[in-house]
């Protein structure tokens, strides 16, 4: 009967002896492991749709009222006409005007209109008119002068619509006389004659306007 106790008792204290140490092993931890090396990058994503519009926007308040803006001056323009002047002058003034100029910073824009036949005379082979303005009896020379040349070597009696326009730089303010002459042609034609004709049977014209 002894023996019998002694061996529960073995059996038990092995028992518990088994246990104790089973729970001592699972109180006690292992040290954190190193961390692991970066994963690779993955591919971009899609693109996301388009949202909706979003809601209007308040009024803003009116912005501030802007500067008065300068008056501008009247347009200083002037046409002078004429009917059937049948000038047959080979050499001379043709038509002159009187404009005036307001201001001094501004220039002039002049313009003839008319028909004009330079034809060569009998027992000449060739000749040369020339057609220019005047400002107060100078030729303009700023940038340049206002003209132009005729040249023939027929004696056809042609009678063509011709214009002769330019600006005139730095001209005086106040009354400005200009005038459209014929005469000689320039340079190597200058010695040759020729059979003028303006403004045969039809309307003349001189316009000038400040600009």
């Amino acid at each position: 009967m002894m023996n019998c106790l002694k061996s529960i008792v073995i059996a038990v204290l092995a028992v518990y002896s088994i246990l104790a140490m089973s729970a001592r092993a699972q109180v006690q931890c292992g040290k954190d492991g190193k961390d692991g090396k970066d994963g690779t990058n993955g591919t971009n994503g899609r693109d996301g749709r388009d949202g909706r519009d979003g809601l209007q926007g308040e009024r803003g308040p009116p912005g501030p009222k802007g500067e008065n803006g300068s008056q501008c001056s009247p347009r200083n323009i002037r046409q002078f006409t004429w009917t059937d002047i049948n000038d047959g002058k080979d050499d001379g003034l043709i038509k002159e005007v009187t404009f005036f100029k307001a201001e001094m910073s501004t220039m002039l824009r002049v313009a003839f209109h008319g028909n004009i036949r330079v034809m060569t005379p009998a027992g000449q082979t060739e000749s040369c008119r020339r057609y220019w303005l005047t400002f107060n009896n100078t030729e303009c020379d700023s940038p340049a002068s206002i003209d132009t040349q005729f040249y023939s070597t027929h004696q056809y009696n042609i009678h063509r619509d011709s214009t002769l326009e330019g600006i005139c730089e730095h001209l005086r303010s106040g009354q400005v006389v200009i005038g459209v002459h014929v005469g000689p042609c320039k340079r190597g034609e200058s010695q040759l004659g020729g059979d003028a004709y303006t403004g045969w049977h039809s309307a003349t014209r001189i316009i000038v306007e400040e600009i």
